[in-house]
């Protein structure tokens, strides 16, 4: 196991009164595909932009190559971030830009040097990262509502690698996909991998996602849902080992049982108690 890119040390989160993340620790080794699952609601997403400095922890510390994003000024935070590639649940594309902008907007933005050595159009890296994806080069003239889904997910994917990131943070990549276009998806993930020996961390639902990419699969648990001083990570092993947890509740969740699910949502509800508000710190 190599030395860790990513440390988070005992990291709480909370928003108000409402705890969202509590005493997790995690180390990411370089090179590693890491998914995290586990239901909504369960620290997830928030834990993917703590990772990058978007939220700051209100406990803990959370380091990306031995230093605390959330602790640099601006100016070096903004350098560090262009070490991260991030593909948003929806592309997150600019409806006013066409695809070679939008691939282009970080280069842009951080690299200008390099775009205007390409004549100012950056036409070479357009193409070669599109080819990467899989799409074809008359898509760099149209705007995104022209695209369909998996069509803009593969282009947010472009724009991610158009710094040649160290980290790709994918959050729900295949979510609102049809499962070829899904795994599609699977397919590029591996091959950024590969290819570009990244580290990357996948938040989903997707289990045939994470089984089929991820070396190392992670489960977070709602904090409502937990006994007192428990874990929120349930499951922190192989993908390979993940079907034979002997949590049932992380083998009802990888195989997609409701379990007991539906019967604790309907005496919350009878009961008039705020279920999803609860918290057990």
């Amino acid at each position: 196991m190599s030395e860790p890119l990513i440390n988070i040390d005992h990291l709480t989160v909370r928003f108000g009164r409402q705890m969202v993340l509590r005493d997790v620790s995690l180390e990411v080794p370089r090179g590693q595909t890491l998914a995290i699952i586990g239901e909504s609601g369960c620290g997830k997403t928030v834990l993917l932009k703590t990772i990058i400095g978007l939220i700051a922890p209100t406990a803990g510390r959370v380091t990306f190559d031995n230093q605390s994003l959330v602790e640099l000024d601006d100016r070096e935070l903004a350098r560090q971030r262009t070490r991260f590639g991030f593909v948003f649940q929806n592309a997150a594309l600019f409806d006013s830009m066409t695809v070679a902008d939008n691939i282009l907007f970080p280069l842009k933005q951080h690299r200008p040097k390099e775009v205007r050595a390409n004549g100012g159009s950056g036409r070479d890296v357009m193409h070669q990262l599109i080819g990467e994806v899989g799409l074809p080069v008359n898509v760099l003239h149209k705007y995104p509502a022209e695209l369909s889904g998996g069509m803009r997910k593969r282009v947010g994917l472009a724009r991610a690698l158009v710094m040649r990131p160290e980290v790709l943070l994918y959050d729900e990549p295949t979510t609102g996909l049809d499962p070829i276009m899904s795994d599609v998806i699977n397919e590029l993930m591996l091959r950024c991998s590969e290819a570009y020996n990244v580290t990357s961390i996948i938040v989903t639902h997707d289990m045939t996602s994470a089984r089929k990419v991820a070396d190392r699969i992670v489960m977070l648990y709602p904090l409502a849902r937990l006994d007192r001083g428990e874990s929120q990570i349930l499951y922190d092993g192989s993908s390979e080992e993940v079907d034979d947890s002997s949590d049932r509740r992380v083998s009802q969740f990888v195989r997609g049982e409701a379990g007991d699910r539906l019967e604790e949502l309907q005496a919350a509800t009878v009961g008039g108690d705020d279920f999803f508000g609860d918290e057990r710190s």
